[in-house]
């Protein structure tokens, strides 16, 4: 599964929300990615 947004074009480098969801804790942590769930 190709985790950017324009899937396979080369075009991106944003990934996802989806994919962002299905991280562990511990790998949106070291990506330092805020899990936006949390903060509403």
């Amino acid at each position: 599964m190709c985790p950017y947004t324009e899937k396979h074009s080369g075009n991106s480098n944003q990934v996802r929300k989806e994919v962002i969801i299905d991280l562990e804790d511990w790998e949106k942590e070291e990506l330092k990615i805020i899990d936006e769930s949390k903060t509403k």
